[in-house]
């Protein structure tokens, strides 16, 4: 798993998505749940990819737990965040919502076509 052409592709998408939702946005206070909203997705996918990462070259058995136990936690932290934000900070939960699903589901095919190739790599150097 290079951690270089993940982070680059990460940092891509991050740019593409804020350029075109940037486009809609009226309120500079808009521009800052939009931040908000991919620093929270992007904690949770760098979180995620480390893990992963550091889980690798581990036994299958501990690779699935880090990686599944990994994701369950990472989902509830970020439940919790969501609804810390709701709760304290006036933001416009609509925008958050729809921006971090987007940035998720973007970083999630990210984070998960990195993980099937290094497994792919790892089946073809051990034969």
């Amino acid at each position: 798993m290079s951690q270089k052409y993940f982070l680059l592709t990460v940092l891509a998408i991050t740019c593409v998505v804020f350029f075109i939702m940037n486009a809609f946005l009226i309120e500079t206070s808009e521009i800052t749940v939009v931040m908000s909203a991919c620093g929270l997705a992007l904690v949770h996918v760098l979180s995620g990819f480390y893990m992963t990462r550091w889980a690798f070259n581990k036994s299958m058995k501990l690779f699935l737990g880090i990686v599944m136990g990994g994701m369950g936690i990472r989902m509830l932290l970020v439940g919790i965040l969501i609804v810390i934000l709701v709760k304290v900070v006036d933001i416009d939960i609509k925008l958050f919502i729809v921006t971090f699903g987007i940035y998720y589901l973007l970083f999630q095919m990210v984070e998960l076509y990195f993980i099937n190739r290094g497994l792919q790599l790892k089946k073809v150097m051990k034969s």
